[in-house]
């Protein structure tokens, strides 16, 4: 039998953020620096936002754990960055303030892709946010997913049906952005936003759990923090 873990921290000091990076950093393939990238690919227990909050930077964050020269800097350069990524790094400077966010606040955490990456793709940075706000009203929320191809027999003669966004647990970007924009870039539990306290991240949760048939959709989600999400608020949600 497998052993089963949790996947989040218990706690979110910052002894426990370092100790989560060493543990990473153990698992990294010899030679390989330990990117922002890597880190999520090797599913860290603390999000990589919670790390630029708290110590500045990623760069800052290494250092704090003695990991400074598995830094790989900024290799992200304008042609290898996909649009999707640049407005996922849009929307989660913009939760941050609570509001769009200025050209000069893209050089500074939480954002991960500076703010002349834009201006190089889009022309200005006014066209930019213009961008990320049809990218963020326009993706489509019911288009078909096909299921994995299953093999028709005579005791299933019908084909696989396909899937809507709204079967699916994982909430897409632009319908996370969505959810936090309807409430205010705050945590309808407690109230707390990342604009007005530190270390504060927000997660969509569903009101309805997909466990219990709850769909992945913007009425069943709601805009909860971590520590309300994960049942260590001090007001439950009704």
């Amino acid at each position: 039998m497998g052993r089963y873990e949790i996947d989040f921290l218990e706690e979110y000091t910052d002894e426990a953020l370092v100790a989560e990076l060493r543990r990473i950093a153990v698992l990294l393939p010899s030679g390989k620096r330990l990117t922002q990238e890597t880190y999520e690919k090797l599913s860290g227990r603390a999000s990589r936002v919670t790390f630029l909050r708290r110590f500045g930077g990623w760069k800052q964050a290494l250092e704090k754990a003695g990991l400074g020269h598995l830094h790989g800097g900024y290799p992200q350069l304008t042609a290898q960055l996909t649009d999707s990524e640049c407005f996922e790094n849009v929307a989660a400077v913009w939760t941050h303030y609570g509001r769009p966010p200025r050209y000069r606040e893209m050089f500074c955490p939480p954002s991960t892709i500076q703010g002349k990456t834009y201006v190089t793709r889009w022309g200005t940075w006014r066209k930019a946010l213009k961008a990320f706000v049809d990218w963020a009203n326009s993706e489509a929320s019911s288009e078909p997913i096909q299921g994995p191809a299953k093999p028709i027999t005579e005791e299933s003669p019908t084909v696989p049906k396909s899937r809507t966004e709204a079967d699916c647990r994982e909430v897409r970007p632009g319908l996370r952005f969505k959810v936090f924009m309807r409430d205010k870039f705050r945590c309808v539990a407690c109230g707390r936003s990342p604009a007005t306290h530190l270390n504060i991240e927000l997660h969509a949760d569903h009101k309805h759990s997909v466990a219990d048939r709850g769909k992945t959709t913007l009425e069943n989600l709601q805009t909860l923090c971590q520590d309300c999400n994960l049942g260590k608020g001090r007001t439950s949600v009704k």
